[in-house]
């Protein structure tokens, strides 16, 4: 397998993990709140993983979305907004900064 195609085949799997949470976001009604390591537990089984090798996917995929608020803590969770409503509560503090040295090797991740 060429470089190219297992670059093009890991963008492939990373949609089809972002879609499957975002089609789980979506179909959450307003008001309803969940675990985000619950989210991430159902999701990961799909892929023979488990939820806190999962879990940065769901981090990135939420921060910014819209129509949701994650918090933390043993109350926290991912708790999704009527379209009109607003929050005082930002999503600011869960920003994720990635900075990739080229010389150094990713983690393998065995599943």
């Amino acid at each position: 397998m060429s470089a190219e195609k297992h670059v093009n085949d890991s963008i492939k799997l990373v949609s089809e993990i972002f879609n499957k949470f975002s089609f789980r976001i979506e179909a959450m009604s307003p008001g309803s709140k969940i675990s985000t390591t619950t989210l991430a537990n159902e999701i990961a089984k799909d892929y023979g993983m488990t939820g806190p090798q999962i879990y940065p996917f769901l981090k990135l995929l939420t921060t910014g979305y819209p129509n949701i608020i994650v918090k933390r803590g043993a109350k926290g969770g991912l708790l999704k907004l009527a379209e009109n409503e607003s929050s005082s509560i930002s999503n600011s503090s869960l920003e994720v900064e990635l900075e990739i040295d080229e010389n150094e090797s990713l983690p393998i991740i065995n599943t």
